[in-house]
């Protein structure tokens, strides 16, 4: 007796002889999806069971052909593995692809779908028909196979999926009737790379971790006179070399020839108005007035694959001529070594992974010509500098052969001449000065300045503050939070000398990532983190005094010679390059896999700029990527195209003060409405008895007058005649931080204290009129403000 989820021993056989005899996986797929498991099949196979015999011999003849044929194939897998393990295939053509994949030269919608009981393909609904907001292109066709194979390799990337993971997907979405599905990750991939160059352009090496000899075999040193020439003791050190020049060229042939800053005297915004860059285009411009330059800012830095066992290390540039919101991405990054090994590489190893790349750039400065797309195909020289490279400490002991962090003489600002190496915040301020003064405090129970036990004060008092909605990351718990900015919250727990020490920190580090910066303001920064500098071993100890504490008295040289800190940070950096680090799924050719992961992912977003991309994926990917998605809509809409959306309606009242005020100025019919989003960003109305630790209601705003002023929305505003306006209840603005040092008041712009009045102050402005939104703080009538010195990074 058969259970129903049991199949028949004699219908199992069977089945397994038919599989084996399907020649590909579609027909395998459909061979499932037609079989139905019927134990009297088995009666009958039974009641023939004599004339199964007659056939056995024919029968083994062609399982021993199968048989035959599926060693062949598995000795040619092997072959294809050793080849591909001895060649790093970077430059992969459509042959060997197509080999390697189970492709369809013909139409995609030939492709057998598995049949199924969901009825009459014409029958389903589709999942935007109860909406009636689709726009036109979603109902007159379907997603192409381009379109879906840039979708699934964006949904790959974000979330970290492996190959098979997309093949499974891919059968699940053809099971479900999604027409012109690609077969698999394979076609995917063939998709993406057929009408587009592949610009990682790159040499293999394995370096000897004895003597640092460059050569091409993973067994053993090819130096005669090395002692690892019979062989390795542990895992080489395998290094990926990229081309710049072509990576540079297709970067500046996608924009357009971006006109040149001038260089100010007074304010510096960006590295193309600091005074390196300034230098270099007078010098070169003396000589050849029209001279086009370009300057690049590079990083290098390592990630550890503790599932692999394995350290990756990857070394990039970016343009500093390029646009801040594009500079940083993906495609506009440029690769210029990618290394894998055992361990960290050594400083003798590192200097053979800049060889390459630095006699490049040398050739780099003499000039190269592009093709901008603004100049109807006329070319134009361009010569490129490197100018600087933000990295931690140990990169930089790496890339200029210095002492360690920990030893002497290690500070690059002190022992090298010259404004090379940027002042990193995240490294040197966040994870480093300031995540030095929480060890010191948590640690140090028996001293005066010890906060352990005012821990539970300082966090009520820093999970009362209310966040803006497009904060990237909401601080966590104190103990855990490694890159806080101090502030007004440790005053309770620290002696009053030690908390004006650490505003000193904060005034500086507020003032550094201004969006714009004056040489006033420079000179401020500069007298704030010297007085911090000399008077942080007094308060503490000499020990205490480490490499990224001394770097601050550097902080002002940076700023002179880049400009403001967000613009150099590895913070964008880092997040590059884990992203693509973690991309890496499998433990063998881990850097074939993470080059070929880059060459898909650029390729699937240059497909986003040229391809009519269907309304719905578009948006599914803007939200896929989005941090925070209920800022973006969820289906394609008329109302998407615009700047503006609305959220439910509001209904107060009559005898409402805002309707009380409302009803004075309107003499016809208007809505309010609870939020509201414009370009993307988040706006709703103030409720002091909300829980959450997000608030969209606390604006910096221009009144008529043009005068700043701040305060809370209240009521958001549909009047068909004025259309969309901002009921905003004023702040009356008590004070401001500020600190005394050498006799001079030094005020903190972005830190202040204010009220509500008792009578309600209303203001009523548009959208337009917002500059930024606030951060803040209640206790009892009075509150605490705070605003982020910039909206580019989270800080």
């Amino acid at each position: 007796m058969l259970h129903d989820d049991e199949v028949p021993l004699r219908s199992a056989k069977n089945i397994v002889r038919r599989l084996r005899a399907a020649g590909h996986r579609l027909s395998r797929n459909d061979l499932l999806s037609s079989m139905s498991f019927d134990n009297s099949t088995d009666t009958r196979m039974l009641d023939s069971y004599a004339d199964e015999d007659v056939n056995r011999s024919n029968q083994l003849n062609d399982f021993a052909q199968l048989t035959r044929r599926d060693e062949s194939d598995d000795r040619m897998l092997v072959e294809q593995d050793e080849e591909q393990a001895d060649y790093l295939a970077i430059n992969e053509d459509d042959e060997l692809l197509e080999s390697a994949s189970m492709t369809n030269d013909g139409d995609i919608d030939d492709i057998p779908t598995i049949s199924s009981d969901l009825g009459n393909e014409n029958d389903v609904q589709s999942p935007y028909s109860e909406h009636n907001y689709i726009a036109t292109d979603s109902a007159e066709h379907s997603p192409s196979v381009e379109e879906l194979s840039t979708v699934l390799a964006l949904f790959r990337h974000r979330h970290k999926l492996s190959k098979s993971c997309i093949n499974d997907l891919c059968d699940l979405l053809r099971s479900l009737g999604v027409k012109n599905v690609p077969l698999d990750f394979r076609c995917i991939e063939k998709n993406l790379k057929k009408k587009t160059e592949n610009i990682l352009q790159g040499r293999r090496f394995v370096i000897c971790s004895k003597c640092s000899n460059r050569g091409g075999s993973l067994s053993k040193c090819e130096n005669i006179q090395c002692n690892f020439n019979s062989g390795f003791m542990s895992t080489p050190t395998t290094l990926c070399t990229f081309k710049i020049l072509p990576e540079l060229i297709a970067i500046l042939e996608r924009h357009n020839v971006i006109p040149e800053r001038n260089c100010n005297q007074f304010s510096i915004s960006d590295v193309q108005e600091g005074h390196v860059r300034c230098n270099i285009l007078h010098r070169e411009r003396v000589i050849n007035p029209k001279k086009q330059i370009v300057t690049l800012l590079l990083n290098s830095d390592g990630i550890v694959l503790k599932k692999f066992n394995r350290s990756v290390w990857v070394t990039c540039m970016v343009i500093n001529e390029l646009p801040r919101a594009i500079r940083f991405d993906l495609r506009n990054v440029i690769i210029c070594s990618i290394s894998m090994g055992g361990s960290k590489p050594k400083k003798n190893q590192f200097q053979s992974f800049i060889e390459d790349w630095v006699i490049e750039l040398q050739h780099l400065e003499l000039g190269f010509h592009v093709v901008p797309p603004n100049l109807n195909g006329h070319f134009v020289q361009v010569h490129a500098y490197l100018i600087a490279a933000s990295l931690d400490k140990p990169a930089q002991a790496l890339l200029l052969n210095l002492n360690d962090p920990t030893g002497f003489y290690s500070c690059v600002r002190c022992t090298i001449q010259g404004p090379s190496f940027t002042t990193d915040s995240l490294h040197n301020v966040y994870s480093g000065t300031f995540k030095r003064l929480l060890e010191i405090w948590f640690k140090s129970r028996r001293t005066s300045y010890s906060i352990h036990k005012h821990l539970p004060l300082i966090e009520s008092r820093l999970d009362a503050i209310r966040y803006p909605s497009t904060t990237y990351h909401l601080p966590s718990q104190l103990k855990f939070y490694t890159h806080f900015k101090g502030n007004e919250y440790f005053k309770p727990a620290l002696p009053l000398k030690y908390f004006q020490h650490l505003k000193l920190l904060a005034f500086a580090m507020n003032l550094a990532e201004s969006f714009v910066l004056h040489h006033d303001t420079i000179e401020i920064i500069r007298m704030l983190l010297d007085e911090f500098d000399h008077l942080f071993s007094q308060l503490y100890s000499v020990n205490s005094m480490t490499s990224v504490v001394h770097s601050m008295v550097h902080v002002h040289e940076s700023l002179k010679d880049f400009g403001p800190l967000q613009n150099y940070s590895t913070f964008n950096f880092e997040s590059v390059i884990g992203s693509l680090v973690q991309s890496v799924n499998g433990p063998s050719l881990v850097i074939h896999e993470l080059v070929n992961n880059i060459n898909i992912l650029q390729a699937a977003t240059e497909k986003i700029d040229h391809i009519h991309l269907h309304s719905p994926l578009r948006i599914f990917i803007a939200r896929l990527f989005s941090t925070k998605r209920q800022a973006l809509p969820k289906v394609s809409s008329e109302d998407t195209k615009k700047s503006v959306r609305l959220g439910p309606m509001l209904k107060l009242p009559q005898d409402h003060i805002v309707m009380t005020y409302l009803n004075t100025i309107y003499s016809v019919p208007f809505h309010i409405h609870e939020t509201c989003w414009k370009n993307k960003i988040r706006f709703s109305i103030y409720n002091p008895n909300s829980l959450s630790r997000n608030c969209d209601s606390c604006l910096l705003f221009k009144n008529q007058n043009n005068e700043t002023c701040y305060g809370f929305v209240v009521a958001i505003l549909n009047q068909p005649q004025e259309g969309y306006r901002i009921l905003v209840n004023q702040i009356q603005v008590n004070r401001r931080d500020s600190l005394i040092l050498k006799g001079r008041c030094i005020i903190n712009p972005f830190i202040f204290w204010g009220h509500l009045t008792d009578t309600p102050k209303f203001v009523i402005i548009s959208l337009e009129h917002i500059i930024v939104k606030l951060a803040y703080r209640r206790e009892n009538d009075l509150f605490h403000f705070f605003q982020f010195p910039n909206t580019v990074e989270s800080t």
